[in-house]
């Protein structure tokens, strides 16, 4: 399941892995901002096996787990399973699929608004 090169595409996700790091700036909602530095061989370690149990590639037979259970089976924190899933899907993802799946869920949204409030006029073309 291994994705992209990360080199290529860090992104928001901070350093690139041949700077020293995955470093990533992040925080709850409402709180501020904190740095985490995620160490590359952790991630590489993991990576695989966070987007294997979690919800990043949907499976009809099997239900992905949440950070918490993630990290209980791996033995790693909770935050460092967080860190690891969502750079490791930056690195999956090209920036035109996450566009993709943008417009997918709007238009989703607006045509089951259109169809429960009987708008069609709130249906998206």
């Amino acid at each position: 399941m291994s994705c992209a090169n990360p080199e290529a595409r860090h992104g928001r996700a901070g350093a690139r892995p041949s700077d020293g790091g995955l470093g990533a700036i992040s925080g709850p909602p409402g709180r501020a901002m904190t740095f985490f530095r995620l160490d590359p061989e952790v991630y590489a370690r993991h990576k695989d096996d966070v987007l294997k149990l979690s919800n990043s590639f949907q499976r009809i037979d099997q239900r992905g787990l949440s950070d918490r259970e993630i990290a209980e089976r791996l033995g790693l924190d909770e935050r460092t399973v967080t860190e690891i899933r969502v750079i490791a899907e930056r690195d999956c993802y090209p920036l035109d699929e996450w566009q993709r799946a943008i417009d997918f869920k709007r238009k989703a949204c607006s045509d089951w608004a259109a169809a429960a409030l009987k708008r069609p006029d709130l249906r998206e073309p």
